[in-house]
Order: C-alpha cells, then structure tokens, then sequence
C-alpha cells in the first residue's frame, strides 16, 4: 500500500466545542487601504466557468518503489537510524523523493495536493489516505501547489517550468499555462477571481486567466529569480520580490511598476544578503510584509511604497511570513503576521503597534509555517522533523508532533469538519504525514487567554 491509516475511524463526530477566545485587538491601521476589494482586470475573470471539462488526464498504473521512508533512508554514511515514534494516523507514501508542498482545497478540506522531488504530483483524502488521482505531466520537481479561492482548480509548477492547471473534483487538466522560460518559484491566485500569477528563475512574473490560458500580463524589470509574490488586498496591485534585492510594487493592467524598494545592505549586519526570501499581502489592508535572505522583516505600504517598519530580530533566512486569516482573527482587525527563519526562531509580530508581539525558539531550522484558517494558531515545520502548533497570541506551544525521520518542509492545517482539524505534513524523509489535533486540549489553551509576554 502507498499509504498507511490507523484503525480508528476518524474524523469522530463529537459537540461542537467552545473556544472561549475573544478578540485581542482593536483599532485599524493608520494607513488609507482604499476600496474592500476592486477587480483586478475586468469582469470577465469573475464569470462562472461554463462548458465541459477538459480532456482527462490518463490514470497510468505505475509500480514504484515504496520501500520504507522512515527506515534506513534516514540513516547517513552507515549510521543507524534514530528511532522515532510516529503519533501519525495517516503515512502517505507514494512519493519516492522529498515532498516539497502541500496544499489542501479550501471548499473541501480532506482534500490534499503533494508535490515531490519525484516529479510527481496527487491528490488525495487525508483522513483516509485515499488516493484521488496522480497528476502526470511534470518532468522535474513539483514545489508549487495552489488552489483556487472556490476549491475549482489546483494549479501546480515546478523547476521544469510547467504550470498545469487541473480540475479539483477528479484531477483531469484543465490546461497548461505557456510563458516561463526557466523553473517556476510559487503560484498564488486572485481572491476572487480565477487569475492565476507566478514567478519564475527567469526573472519575469505571469499572469494568466483560467480556465483560457490567456496571458494577461508579464511583468519584467526584476533582474534575477522572482522569489514570491502575490495580490494586494484590495485588489489594485502586485508585488514581487527577487534575489535581485528588490521589492517591487507593479499595476496589473499596465504591467508597469509603480514602485521599488531597494533593500538595504546595512554595514551592522555581517554578511547581508539583501535578497527577498519571501513575502505576504495582508488580506484586505493595502500592507505587505516581507522577508531578507540576511534576516531582516519589513512592512510596507502598498500604495505609496513606503517602508513602516523593519525589524532586526531573526539572526538567517527568513523562510515564511504571512499575516494572520481574517477569519482567524474572531472579529479583531487581524493585525497579527508571523515570521520563521533558519535560525529556528518563530516571531509574532503586532502590525499596529509595529512591535515584536512573540518570539519562541525550536531546536533547529524552521523551514515553513502556516496560520489555522479559522483560529490564532500556527503550525511549523522543523529541520528536526517535527510539527509542532502554536498558541499566536500566547506563543505556548500547544503540541509538538513526530513520526518523520527527516526535516519537514511544507505543513498546512486541514479543518476536517466542524469539530475537528488535521495537520499535514511533509519531509525530506518522503513521505507526508497526517496528526490528529486534540480539540479539547486546544481549547483548554485558548480558554486560558492570552499572556502579556
């Protein structure tokens, strides 16, 4: 079997279950974010997809090598493997190679995309491990996974330079998307409509629309790899950010940039590095933050370019940032964003007040993080090979979880239903792993309140 599940049935059905959380924040940013949401192109990227579905991808039945991922893989140079106790209830295994992304369907939880050095792709039910469908086309690495704002589509991309769009619902493609010239970096879609941006090695930024294929917009001034990017909250802009060391700020109907910033290379930092690792788009505020190879957070304004805060707490790469979900923010002004590093640090930060609002270390490298779509938790991946959940506004660690023999890469939560949240993971031991929250534990976290800390 490709994959492994434990014997209890789950998701339970159980109560739902009271958080007891309120708010944390009040008041608004200073800065004027504009219009809730404007379109981005026109009206026709919002139109319902009409028509039939694409030609399906064939279902080739290949035998691969499943040996065991957490056995002697593990080990280096003869050494043998540490023993490492899996509190899994799902093991998916049909990847041979490190599972470098994870995405899961925002309309349908259970349902969970993976892409591996393998060059392989599927979708699968990770409450189950039940195989969907493997996504066949790719000829090199997949590290980019996406689904649309309304679960239609998954978008996939990897260092082959190919961006395959498929359908969600049986994993036939929809269409292949034509312009990078080199490997593909991250994928993100519009919040509203299906128009899908990526970046490339080749130092351009596509824009296409779904299900056409047509190319809407290239953007190129960067003058190295476009590392990430993404959508302004309102709907009016782009931003990318390049080993170039720039962040630049683009018009999507236009194609031209409004604004750059060139990062810095303060003589204090030995050894700065001012290529932008990563970045995020506050979901309704017309703000970004962003992350330096060097270590170095800043906090932007969209719309006028200025730079509102930079921070100078993280020691290495910063891998991920992201602002909180606004549905997690129970009615605040989700003002909270996260920083991970390399340097094993995890940094709460508070947008408003522009403070450091939490700073927790793990005992190595954190290589991804995601915030709970629907609560103030975050979830990250450590070079240890643990998973671990975190309470944002206490910073508590609410649980740590193993069973990978290897470091993690990508990790996601997985809200199964009403009452209960799965957590996703993937490793460079390859396989991906899914844990079983304990509701009632988290509860009893959030009931307790925030710290001052």
């Amino acid at each position: 079997e490709i994959y492994e599940t434990s014997e209890t049935a789950w998701p339970p059905t159980s109560a739902p279950l009271s958080l007891g959380m309120e708010p944390e924040f009040d008041g608004d940013m200073d800065e004027e974010h504009g219009d809730d949401m404007a379109e981005l192109i026109d009206a026709e990227i919002y139109e319902t997809l009409e028509g039939d579905a694409m030609a399906a991808v064939s279902d080739d039945d290949e035998d691969e090598d499943e040996g065991d991922a957490d056995g002697a893989e593990g080990a280096a140079d003869g050494a043998p493997a540490v023993e490492v106790e899996d509190e899994s209830i799902v093991q998916w295994r049909a990847h041979t190679k490190p599972v470098y992304a994870l995405a899961v369907s925002p309309t349908e939880p259970k349902l969970v995309a993976s892409g591996g050095g393998d060059d392989k792709a599927f979708l699968w039910d990770c409450t189950t491990g039940t195989l969907h469908r493997e996504l066949i086309g790719h000829r090199d690495t997949v590290n980019a996974l996406a689904f649309s704002h309304d679960g239609l589509y998954l978008a996939t991309a990897g260092l082959d330079g190919i961006v395959a769009i498929w359908l969600a619902v049986d994993g036939s493609l929809a269409c292949t998307l034509e312009g990078p010239s080199e490997a593909v970096n991250w994928l993100t879609w519009h919040q509203r409509g299906h128009v899908l941006l990526a970046g490339s090695e080749d130092s351009t930024c596509w824009m296409w629309k779904v299900p056409e294929g047509e190319c809407m917009q290239i953007f190129a001034a960067h003058a190295a790899s476009v590392t990430c990017g993404g959508f302004s909250g309102d709907g009016k802009s782009i931003v990318t950010g390049s080993d170039d060391a720039t962040l630049r700020i683009w018009s999507p109907r236009t194609g031209t940039v409004t604004h750059t910033i060139q990062i810095g290379l303060p003589a204090e930092i030995e050894g700065a590095d001012g290529a932008v690792s990563c970045l995020d788009c506050h979901p309704s505020l017309s703000v970004a933050i962003f992350g330096v190879n060097d270590g170095r957070v800043q906090l932007i304004n969209v719309e006028s370019g200025k730079v509102l805060a930079q921070w100078y707490e993280h020691n290495s790469c910063i891998e991920a940032c992201a602002f909180i979900p606004a549905a997690a923010s129970l009615g605040g002004t989700h003002a909270l964003a996260a920083t991970v590093s390399l340097d094993g640090c995890l940094c709460v930060w508070d947008t408003n007040q522009l403070n450091l609002r939490q700073k927790v270390a793990h005992p190595e490298g954190v290589s991804a993080m995601r915030w709970h779509p629907l609560l103030p938790m975050l979830c990250t991946a450590g070079l240890d090979g643990v998973s671990r959940v975190w309470d944002a506004r206490s910073g508590s660690l609410i649980r740590g979880f193993t069973g990978h023999t290897q470091g993690g890469l990508d990790v996601i939560f997985a809200p199964v239903s009403a009452t209960e949240t799965a957590l996703v993971s993937s490793a460079d031991d390859c396989t991906a792993r899914v844990f079983r929250m304990d509701q009632a534990a988290i509860a009893r976290t959030h009931a307790s309140g925030p710290s001052d800390a």
